[in-house]
């Protein structure tokens, strides 16, 4: 069976680079915020690390379940997403009895470079072992996807995105393997990419889901298979689910709400043995108001119908995840202390033309591997993002934060573009394969510059 991590000596070099500069991101990262968080030893719940941490709309919390593990993050968003994280929790407190210094953004340093590295290498045999690119167009596509804003902003966060994203590229370019070859997945492999990918994030299950459709086609749907590779492995997983929220969660939460009631009947006890009637009475209120306010769940509290769908259609969905805006860079909508509007406009008009320009040569793509099933699948992975975001307005007041869970569709619909404008040995008819790939060139050196300087200007300030 091959060993699908092994780094092969074609993949090596393009690996090596992708390390390094992605070393450099995280060790600017880390040096960043070391001076207030490592050092730091007390607390490692969310609400301490968001104090320093405020990257767009991701959360810091890998570094306070690293700190100190508990379900930090929702049990049914994330199902196995905690307990993956345990062993690095147990070698935090092992370095911290060493060093006296809590190495948690070493330890989420490394596992990004780590997953930058293998994020290039399953992208890379997507477009060349699959698609059978050439390898000249190879590193155009892969030069453009790491280019994107957010692809490179993802491979910095303390948050689950990033391998979220890996994982996808690599259920692509599985994928694509089975349906280049005309084979199935077998039953052992659905079923170990159904749960990997659907307990690292839920709703991502869904496209292990379509993959596997893609490529089984009517064999899916055969009682045993059935059974075994879907109806088995989701009962497990809601069932881990439920023990995970009865277990853990329950108590978690039930913890810091005491621990909330008794911090306000301190506080309480404080004024009114200052006299502080008017404080006390506007407290009081206050705790009445929040019992009496209807709860939200933790599904209602993603919804954001209200966005303007169009403005964030043009901005944050097309404009942000390739190219950072100028202005409140890297703000975050639900953060005081980074306040960032939904709607934050560019200051050029060339940005808006670069966005346009992109989404050209993607329908161009598509239309040129408007037969391909592989391309099919991805874009169904796509449409199951857009019902999600815009039709149901999950996230959508932020939606560029998830964007790295379709950006590697570009670089797979150019790749059909490309495929279809091979050069032959006339002049005349490769200027389509000139055109085509000195813009791709000028959209690299463009979009390397543009958002390297800025993301690069952030982490240095």
């Amino acid at each position: 069976m091959e060993n699908i991590f092994k780094i092969k000596r074609g993949e090596r070099l393009g690996a090596l680079i992708v390390t390094l500069y992605f070393t450099l991101l995280n060790g600017l990262h880390v040096a960043k915020y070391y001076s207030v968080l490592s050092p730091q030893l007390k607390g490692g719940l969310w609400y301490y690390f968001v104090k320093y941490v405020h990257i767009s709309g991701y959360d810091a919390k890998f570094y306070s379940t690293i700190t100190r593990w508990s379900t930090e993050y929702d049990v049914f968003r994330h199902p196995f997403l905690n307990f993956m994280l345990y062993p690095f929790y147990l070698l935090d407190q092992w370095l911290i009895d060493l060093t006296g210094v809590n190495c948690m953004q070493f330890i989420v340093a490394v596992l990004l470079v780590v997953t930058a590295c293998y994020t290039y290498v399953f992208l890379r045999r997507l477009l060349y072992e699959v698609l059978e690119l050439p390898r000249f167009d190879v590193i155009l596509l892969l030069l453009l996807f790491f280019s994107f804003g957010y692809v490179q902003l993802c491979l910095l966060v303390p948050d689950h995105f990033p391998y979220s994203m890996m994982l996808l590229v690599m259920v692509l370019w599985l994928a694509g393997k089975r349906i280049r070859e005309r084979s199935s997945f077998p039953i052992w492999q659905g079923v170990v990419l159904y749960l990997v990918v659907m307990g690292t994030t839920l709703t991502n299950g869904v496209k292990v889901l379509l993959a596997l459709l893609f490529t089984n086609g009517r064999k899916l749907f055969q009682l045993r298979t059935f059974l075994l590779m879907i109806i088995v492995p989701t009962i497990l997983v809601l069932g881990f689910c439920i023990y995970e929220r009865e277990a853990f969660e329950k108590p978690r939460m039930e913890t810091l709400k005491n621990a909330e009631a008794n911090k306000r009947h301190a506080i309480e006890k404080k004024l009114e043995k200052q006299g502080k009637w008017k404080a006390l009475a506007k407290m009081k209120n206050e705790d009445r108001e929040r019992a009496n306010r209807p709860q939200k769940g933790v599904i209602e509290s993603y919804i954001h119908l209200d966005t303007p769908h169009y403005e964030s259609i043009v901005e944050n969905l097309l404009g942000e995840p390739v190219q950072f805006h100028q202005k409140h860079f890297l703000g975050d909508v639900s953060n005081r202390k980074t306040p960032r509007p939904m709607i934050v406009a560019y200051d050029h008009w060339t940005n808006y033309a670069v966005s346009g320009f992109i989404v050209f040569l993607v329908l161009m793509g598509i239309w040129c591997g408007r037969r391909k099933r592989l391309l099919w699948m991805a874009l169904s992975w796509f449409a199951f993002d857009m019902l999600m975001h815009v039709v149901l307005g999950f996230g959508l007041n932020e939606v560029y934060i998830f964007s790295v869970h379709w950006l590697f569709i570009i670089p797979l619909a150019l790749a059909y573009l490309m495929r279809r404008n091979l050069p032959s040995y006339s002049v005349l008819s490769s200027m389509p394969f000139l055109l085509i790939r000195l813009s791709v060139f000028a959209l690299i050196l463009y979009l390397w510059i543009y958002n390297g300087s800025m993301l690069i200007g952030y982490l240095v300030e």
